[in-house]
């Protein structure tokens, strides 16, 4: 997020606050970017949190300082200022969002919780979500989103010409975003991940960023 040289309409420059960085806009700005009360915490990790954790427990801090400062340390906040605390965004991010999603959303496939998908390939079959493999396969995506599947809830796919440990493998690299193939068999599983489309294995053209 950057808005270097941009002001807050009052001739303020806008100010970022983060718990790792503070990066104003401009170098030493004049007037003061942030309200004279409540003063800044010397030992605070962002201008906006304005007070302790000691304060908090003895109920000084106020509203929006309490929050920040009980966040978890795998959360991130950023604030940007613009001369009216009341006005200032706050982004919040989660450090583990997308390892956390991975995480669960293998937990429920090996549980079978919320499968709405059967993949049947060589006589066996590979349950998983439609979300997981339209989001990860151009195949599947357009499959998926096809008016007979969209009114079907738990449709089986027949996939043919494949092997059972190919789509296994691909299935695993789209939960994961990693798999491990026996050397001789790259070729055989990059060939399948053309033909499924499935995203960072192959370059597709409207993906292409």
């Amino acid at each position: 997020m950057s808005n270097d040289g941009d002001t807050n309409g009052n001739g303020m420059p806008y100010l970022y606050v983060s718990n790792e960085e503070v990066h104003p806009s401009v170098p030493s700005p004049s007037p003061p970017l942030l309200p004279p009360n409540p003063p800044v915490s010397s030992t605070s990790s962002s201008l906006l949190v304005r007070f302790s954790k000691e304060d908090i427990e003895e109920g000084k801090a106020d509203e929006v300082s309490r929050c920040l400062l009980e966040l978890p340390s795998s959360a991130t906040y950023q604030v940007i200022f613009d001369g009216d605390i009341k006005k200032s965004l706050v982004q919040l991010k989660w450090t583990f969002s997308h390892l956390n999603m991975s995480s669960l959303l293998t937990k429920y496939r090996n549980t079978g919780q919320f499968i709405d998908l059967t993949i049947c390939v060589e006589k066996e079959i590979i349950l998983c979500h439609k979300l997981v493999l339209a989001s990860c396969s151009t195949y599947f995506e357009n499959l998926l989103t096809s008016s007979p599947m969209l009114a079907n809830p738990h449709p089986v796919v027949l996939l043919k010409d494949m092997h059972f440990w190919q789509v296994e493998a691909l299935v695993d690299f789209m939960y994961c975003g990693e798999v491990d193939v026996v050397e001789h068999h790259l070729n055989d599983l990059i060939n399948a991940a053309r033909i499924l489309g499935v995203r960072g294995l192959m370059v597709i053209e409207k993906d292409s960023k």
